[in-house]
């Protein structure tokens, strides 16, 4: 999937304006405060719904006005061109269109354009702990490789299990009965591994 373009209306320093990405790679530059970080988050939140920087969508609508819209077109790997649309007004809440058809859940949007972003509040990702730096990176190669969303779903699933009858065990269950989930979770853990 690639980004073409991007519309950006009442999107925090963004009052309307569109722009659009030629093929390859684009890299983004400016002074400080000239809204870098604001572009990359609005197509953040036009792709999956929501902000990487706040929890409160209010805080996303420029200052004075009712409303904020971000529109991203995007290309999917057949060609076939597609749009994303989010928009929040603070007592309508929510509304997400793909294709300007309304979407029911985040989830499904977030199913057809895995995002991955970095912006200053991911330094978190060096001063947090090691398990939040695994489980953003396992966010991030899962968005990238098929394979690596399946494995981590195996070992999660392993794990889950292991566990519970980690449970049974304390309780008196039959040791060996871990050992099925000790090969599963250990075989999930390869596939991982570098």
């Amino acid at each position: 999937m690639r980004v073409l373009g991007l519309r950006l209306v009442n999107f925090r320093s963004y009052c309307d304006t569109a722009v659009e990405f030629g093929p390859g790679t684009t890299v983004v530059v400016g002074a400080n405060a000239t809204g870098k970080t604001n572009l990359l988050e609005g197509a953040f939140f036009g792709l999956r719904g929501s902000s990487p920087r706040t929890r409160s969508d209010d805080k996303l609508i420029t200052w004075g006005e009712p409303f904020t819209r971000v529109t991203v077109a995007l290309e999917d790997d057949q060609g076939e061109r597609h749009t994303c649309e989010v928009a929040y007004a603070p007592r309508q809440g929510r509304r997400v269109r793909y294709d300007g058809v309304e979407v029911a859940g985040l989830d499904e949007l977030r199913r057809r354009s895995m995002v991955f972003i970095f912006v200053p509040e991911s330094l978190l990702l060096v001063k947090g702990s090691p398990a939040r730096r695994r489980a953003h990176l396992d966010v991030f190669a899962a968005a990238i490789d098929p394979a690596y969303a399946a494995a981590l779903a195996q070992l999660t699933q392993a794990l889950r299990q292991r566990n519970a009858q980690l449970v049974a065990v304390r309780e008196g269950a039959d040791p060996a009965a871990l050992a099925p989930w000790d090969g599963q979770f250990a075989a999930a853990a390869a596939e991982l591994a570098p």
